[in-house]
């Protein structure tokens, strides 16, 4: 989510972009996986805001990776809650939601 920085852009652009993007590639008749490049950095309420609107656009798969390893887990852990109590989203996204939410932890446990 390095808006000004990477993407010479505002917040406004970056998500259009984006929903333009997922929409472009649902056209095409591909399955789209969002991935919000450095999420473990972004403000909590743009990033929930461009989670909700790929969601909306078709993403099939939203990404939320700490690319640059700035959080601790406990600390990305919170931001993944945030994000579960502010995104909308389908009871087939909250499946892959959930099961991927297992995985980790049992990577964490090994």
């Amino acid at each position: 989510m390095c808006t000004s920085n990477k993407f010479k852009s505002n917040r406004e652009q970056v998500l259009e972009q984006g929903v333009w993007a997922v929409q472009y590639a649902k056209s095409k008749g591909y399955e789209v996986e969002f991935f919000a490049e450095d999420a473990g950095r972004a403000d909590l309420a743009f990033l929930a805001q461009m989670v909700q609107a790929v969601i909306e656009a078709g993403a099939d798969v939203v990404n939320i990776p700490d690319t640059t390893g700035y959080c601790l887990p406990h600390l990305y852990g919170k931001r993944i809650n945030y994000l579960f109590e502010n995104v909308k989203v389908s009871a087939r996204q909250l499946f892959l939601f959930t099961a991927t939410m297992i995985w980790v932890l049992l990577q964490l446990i090994q």
